[in-house]
């Protein structure tokens, strides 16, 4: 009677719970990676450059002076489909040796995902990122100097899992003690 409708509550409770922490997330992720890629854009159109490698340089050192982390964005760009510029090294390689500690199998599989970052398709979307896992990313292309230069900003969605077994722990103990 009363423990089998406690427990029907809290379920409910923790579906809604659950579910509204990952949309709250994934909705400011999106807001946020829209924002970084749009202040990158507004930046790179600033930087005027008398050539393409002019430009790549400039890039390069407004990047680098933004370093990614755990809690900063993840920035890229790429000229001409060429020269790749990240605050993620890693991110847009194509080596295909492997770094320290790991297989050539792992490091074709990240080679093969900074490609598809290369070429996929503009906007925002979810993808895996070397060394990041699951990402949002969201892309444009710009023209500075008649260089044409996609641009990239990115979040990884692992604060969204984070937080969701967050909740889900809690409604554990919560029910523990409950019950």
């Amino acid at each position: 009677g009363f423990v089998a409708t406690m427990l029907v509550v809290l379920a409910a409770v923790f579906v809604l719970v659950y579910e509204q922490t990952g949309s709250q997330l994934r909705a400011q992720t999106n807001s946020d990676v829209r924002g970084d890629v749009t202040q990158l854009a507004e930046a790179t159109r600033a930087l005027r450059a008398g050539s393409p490698t002019e430009l790549a340089r400039r890039l390069e050192g407004y990047v680098s002076a933004q370093p990614y982390s755990s809690t900063s964005s993840l920035l890229f760009a790429i000229i001409r489909r060429g020269r790749a510029i990240s605050n993620h090294p890693e991110l847009l390689s194509v080596d295909a040796n492997p770094d320290q500690n790991e297989t050539p199998a792992e490091q074709a599989r990240e080679t093969a995902e900074s490609r598809a970052l290369r070429t996929g398709a503009t906007g925002q979307r979810t993808a895996t990122v070397p060394d990041l896992g699951l990402t949002r990313i969201d892309e444009q292309i710009v023209t500075v100097s008649g260089v044409r230069v996609r641009l990239g900003a990115g979040e990884s969605l692992g604060n969204i899992s984070r937080a969701q077994r967050a909740v889900a722990r809690t409604f554990l103990l919560a029910g523990g003690v409950g019950l």
